[in-house]
Protein backbone atom coordinates (compact mmCIF):
# COMPACT_ATOMS: atom_id res chain seq x y z
CA UNK A 1 0.00 0.00 0.00
CA UNK A 2 2.86 2.67 0.44
CA UNK A 3 2.86 3.45 -3.07
CA UNK A 4 0.03 5.58 -3.00
CA UNK A 5 1.15 9.04 -3.40
CA UNK A 6 -1.28 10.65 -0.74
CA UNK A 7 -0.53 13.94 1.22
CA UNK A 8 -2.62 15.54 4.23
CA UNK A 9 -4.03 18.92 3.35
CA UNK A 10 -1.72 21.75 4.78
CA UNK A 11 1.27 19.23 5.00
CA UNK A 12 1.75 19.61 1.37
CA UNK A 13 3.32 22.88 0.97
CA UNK A 14 5.69 22.37 3.88
CA UNK A 15 6.87 19.10 3.10
CA UNK A 16 6.36 18.16 -0.68
CA UNK A 17 5.11 14.85 -1.54
CA UNK A 18 7.04 12.58 0.87
CA UNK A 19 5.55 14.02 3.88
CA UNK A 20 5.34 11.63 6.92
CA UNK A 21 5.55 10.75 10.81
CA UNK A 22 6.25 7.86 12.53
CA UNK A 23 4.99 6.59 15.95
CA UNK A 24 7.99 6.37 18.74
CA UNK A 25 5.77 4.86 20.95
CA UNK A 26 5.95 0.39 20.37
CA UNK A 27 2.43 -1.22 20.25
CA UNK A 28 1.09 -4.80 21.62
CA UNK A 29 0.97 -3.99 25.36
CA UNK A 30 4.52 -3.76 25.37
CA UNK A 31 6.84 -0.77 25.19
CA UNK A 32 10.11 0.16 23.35
CA UNK A 33 11.87 -3.26 24.93
CA UNK A 34 9.36 -5.44 25.74
CA UNK A 35 9.92 -8.12 27.67
CA UNK A 36 8.88 -11.45 25.64
CA UNK A 37 5.56 -12.85 26.11
CA UNK A 38 5.60 -16.09 28.49
CA UNK A 39 8.29 -15.09 30.36
CA UNK A 40 7.07 -14.27 33.56
CA UNK A 41 7.05 -16.97 36.03
CA UNK A 42 3.42 -18.21 36.65
CA UNK A 43 2.20 -19.73 39.65
CA UNK A 44 0.17 -23.89 39.37
CA UNK A 45 -3.10 -21.51 39.97
CA UNK A 46 -2.73 -18.86 37.35
CA UNK A 47 -1.50 -21.76 34.26
CA UNK A 48 -4.37 -23.87 35.91
CA UNK A 49 -6.34 -21.07 35.16
CA UNK A 50 -5.61 -20.14 31.61
CA UNK A 51 -5.75 -23.75 30.76
CA UNK A 52 -9.59 -23.81 32.39
CA UNK A 53 -9.76 -20.51 29.78
CA UNK A 54 -8.97 -22.51 27.04
CA UNK A 55 -10.98 -25.54 27.72
CA UNK A 56 -13.90 -23.12 27.85
CA UNK A 57 -13.28 -21.30 24.99
CA UNK A 58 -12.78 -24.78 23.18
CA UNK A 59 -16.12 -25.71 24.15
CA UNK A 60 -17.06 -22.59 22.26
CA UNK A 61 -15.28 -23.32 19.16
CA UNK A 62 -16.91 -26.94 18.94
CA UNK A 63 -20.44 -26.01 19.40
CA UNK A 64 -22.14 -26.10 16.56
CA UNK A 65 -24.28 -23.26 17.32
CA UNK A 66 -21.58 -20.77 17.64
CA UNK A 67 -21.69 -17.74 15.35
CA UNK A 68 -18.85 -17.45 13.46
CA UNK A 69 -17.66 -14.22 15.38
CA UNK A 70 -18.24 -16.13 18.46
CA UNK A 71 -15.58 -18.94 16.82
CA UNK A 72 -13.47 -16.27 16.07
CA UNK A 73 -13.53 -14.32 19.34
CA UNK A 74 -12.79 -17.80 21.55
CA UNK A 75 -10.13 -18.79 18.91
CA UNK A 76 -8.28 -15.32 19.71
CA UNK A 77 -9.05 -15.55 23.38
CA UNK A 78 -7.21 -18.81 23.40
CA UNK A 79 -4.54 -17.13 20.92
CA UNK A 80 -3.86 -15.19 23.99
CA UNK A 81 -3.87 -17.29 26.76
CA UNK A 82 -1.69 -19.57 25.14
CA UNK A 83 0.65 -16.33 24.83
CA UNK A 84 0.65 -15.94 28.78
CA UNK A 85 1.45 -19.44 29.32
CA UNK A 86 4.28 -18.78 27.11
CA UNK A 87 3.44 -21.51 24.30
CA UNK A 88 3.99 -19.61 21.12
CA UNK A 89 3.63 -22.30 18.64
CA UNK A 90 0.19 -23.16 20.13
CA UNK A 91 -0.57 -18.89 20.36
CA UNK A 92 0.28 -19.14 16.70
CA UNK A 93 -2.23 -22.12 15.55
CA UNK A 94 -4.86 -20.16 17.37
CA UNK A 95 -4.62 -17.15 15.53
CA UNK A 96 -4.05 -18.93 12.33
CA UNK A 97 -7.08 -20.73 13.64
CA UNK A 98 -8.84 -17.14 14.22
CA UNK A 99 -7.95 -16.12 10.46
CA UNK A 100 -9.60 -18.87 9.00
CA UNK A 101 -12.49 -18.77 10.53
CA UNK A 102 -13.09 -15.42 9.05
CA UNK A 103 -10.97 -14.92 6.32
CA UNK A 104 -12.23 -10.91 5.81
CA UNK A 105 -11.04 -10.14 9.63
CA UNK A 106 -7.75 -8.53 10.11
CA UNK A 107 -7.29 -8.75 14.21
CA UNK A 108 -6.13 -12.19 14.01
CA UNK A 109 -3.30 -11.57 11.31
CA UNK A 110 -2.67 -8.45 12.98
CA UNK A 111 -2.01 -10.40 16.47
CA UNK A 112 0.03 -12.71 13.89
CA UNK A 113 2.50 -10.39 12.74
CA UNK A 114 3.03 -9.23 16.41
CA UNK A 115 3.49 -12.70 17.36
CA UNK A 116 6.46 -12.99 14.38
CA UNK A 117 8.14 -10.21 15.12
CA UNK A 118 8.70 -10.72 18.99
CA UNK A 119 9.82 -14.05 17.60
CA UNK A 120 11.74 -12.51 15.03
CA UNK A 121 10.33 -14.63 12.05
CA UNK A 122 10.23 -10.99 10.21
CA UNK A 123 9.04 -12.68 6.84
CA UNK A 124 5.72 -13.54 8.01
CA UNK A 125 5.43 -10.50 10.22
CA UNK A 126 5.92 -8.75 6.87
CA UNK A 127 3.13 -10.80 4.87
CA UNK A 128 0.78 -10.28 7.65
CA UNK A 129 0.45 -6.66 8.53
CA UNK A 130 0.37 -5.92 4.80
CA UNK A 131 -2.86 -8.96 4.22
CA UNK A 132 -4.10 -6.63 7.82
CA UNK A 133 -3.95 -3.43 6.65
CA UNK A 134 -5.65 -4.59 3.17
CA UNK A 135 -8.33 -6.15 4.65
CA UNK A 136 -11.90 -4.11 5.47
CA UNK A 137 -10.99 -2.13 8.65
CA UNK A 138 -7.37 -2.64 9.01
CA UNK A 139 -6.12 0.12 6.94
CA UNK A 140 -8.72 2.77 9.29
CA UNK A 141 -6.79 1.06 12.45
CA UNK A 142 -4.39 4.18 13.42
CA UNK A 143 -2.72 1.71 15.73
CA UNK A 144 -1.74 -1.25 12.84
CA UNK A 145 0.02 1.69 11.24
CA UNK A 146 1.96 2.18 14.54
CA UNK A 147 3.06 -1.50 14.46
CA UNK A 148 3.89 -1.29 10.96
CA UNK A 149 5.75 1.58 10.94
CA UNK A 150 7.67 0.66 13.99
CA UNK A 151 7.91 -3.22 12.31
CA UNK A 152 9.86 -1.11 9.26
CA UNK A 153 11.98 1.10 11.53
CA UNK A 154 12.94 -0.96 14.30
CA UNK A 155 13.25 -4.56 13.26
CA UNK A 156 14.01 -4.15 9.62
CA UNK A 157 15.90 -0.92 9.41
CA UNK A 158 13.53 0.87 6.30
CA UNK A 159 15.03 4.05 4.92
CA UNK A 160 13.15 7.48 5.57
CA UNK A 161 11.94 7.76 2.16
CA UNK A 162 10.23 4.74 2.41
CA UNK A 163 9.07 5.04 6.00
CA UNK A 164 7.72 8.48 4.51
CA UNK A 165 5.73 6.80 2.02
CA UNK A 166 4.27 4.05 4.56
CA UNK A 167 2.86 7.07 6.21
CA UNK A 168 1.52 9.10 3.71
CA UNK A 169 -0.81 6.03 3.19
CA UNK A 170 -1.33 6.05 6.75
CA UNK A 171 -2.37 9.77 6.67
CA UNK A 172 -4.80 8.69 3.96
CA UNK A 173 -6.39 5.79 5.43
CA UNK A 174 -7.16 6.75 8.72
CA UNK A 175 -8.62 10.63 7.82
CA UNK A 176 -5.01 12.13 9.34
CA UNK A 177 -5.46 10.24 13.11
CA UNK A 178 -4.36 12.41 15.81
CA UNK A 179 -1.90 9.47 17.49
CA UNK A 180 0.43 9.85 13.94
CA UNK A 181 0.17 13.27 13.86
CA UNK A 182 1.58 13.88 17.31
CA UNK A 183 4.29 11.00 17.02
CA UNK A 184 5.17 11.97 13.85
CA UNK A 185 5.99 15.45 14.44
CA UNK A 186 8.16 14.07 17.00
CA UNK A 187 9.55 11.58 15.20
CA UNK A 188 10.50 14.70 12.39
CA UNK A 189 11.66 16.38 15.13
CA UNK A 190 14.14 14.06 15.94
CA UNK A 191 15.38 13.83 12.48
CA UNK A 192 15.76 17.19 12.71
CA UNK A 193 13.11 18.00 9.72
CA UNK A 194 11.87 20.93 11.93
CA UNK A 195 9.46 22.58 9.15
CA UNK A 196 7.96 19.21 8.56
CA UNK A 197 7.53 19.23 12.69
CA UNK A 198 5.91 22.22 12.20
CA UNK A 199 3.55 21.14 9.81
CA UNK A 200 2.61 17.98 11.81
CA UNK A 201 1.80 19.91 14.96
CA UNK A 202 -0.51 22.46 12.31
CA UNK A 203 -2.26 19.36 11.37
CA UNK A 204 -2.41 18.53 14.97
CA UNK A 205 -3.69 22.04 16.27
CA UNK A 206 -6.80 22.10 13.59
CA UNK A 207 -8.42 19.64 15.54
CA UNK A 208 -6.86 20.66 18.74
CA UNK A 209 -6.59 24.19 18.46
CA UNK A 210 -6.55 24.99 22.57
CA UNK A 211 -3.87 22.54 22.78
CA UNK A 212 -1.34 24.65 25.32
CA UNK A 213 1.88 21.82 24.83
CA UNK A 214 1.24 21.90 20.46
CA UNK A 215 1.26 25.36 20.27
CA UNK A 216 4.92 25.63 22.13
CA UNK A 217 6.00 22.61 20.53
CA UNK A 218 5.40 24.69 17.53
CA UNK A 219 7.32 27.94 18.99
CA UNK A 220 10.34 25.75 20.13
CA UNK A 221 10.94 23.90 16.03
CA UNK A 222 10.29 27.76 14.79
CA UNK A 223 13.72 28.74 17.24
CA UNK A 224 15.31 25.60 16.35
CA UNK A 225 14.91 26.61 12.30
CA UNK A 226 16.30 30.23 12.97
CA UNK A 227 19.60 29.11 14.50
Amino acid sequence: MNKNKYLIPGIIVAVVILVGIFALTKNHKKSAEPVAAGTAVLTDEQKTKFQADIDKQMQTVNDKNSTKATVEAAWMQIGIDYESLGQRDKEEQAFLKASETDPNSYIPLSSLATLYVETKTYDKAAENFQKALGLPGGSADPQLWVKWINFNIYQIGSDDKHIRLIFNDAYKYTGNNEILLRQGAAYLEMVGDYQGAIAAWQEVLKQFPNDAAVKAAITADQAKLKK
